[in-house]
């Protein structure tokens, strides 16, 4: 295991180009392209999990104090 020092993780932080969220596992449309398609064989299994917004708040509240922060929205979402 690789141990990094609080000022590594901050750098590692301050220089992530983009972070993108799960928000559920529980995706039923088989896309090809995706990760979790049959291309790919090497995958986890998935377990109906969702991310909760207070999650995703908490972590984004984290982050904004490291780096440039630009938030978009993609607008092709599907929710079911």
């Amino acid at each position: 295991m690789i141990k990094l020092t609080p000022e590594e993780v901050k750098e590692c932080l301050a220089t992530t180009p983009q972070i993108t969220f799960e928000v559920t596992e529980r995706c039923n449309l088989n896309c090809t392209y995706c990760g979790y398609g049959k291309l790919y064989s090497d995958k986890e299994s998935r377990s109906d999990r969702n991310l909760h917004a207070d999650d995703a708040i908490a972590f984004l509240s984290f982050i904004k104090n490291y780096g440039k922060m630009v938030m978009t929205l993609q607008e092709n979402l599907l929710f079911i």
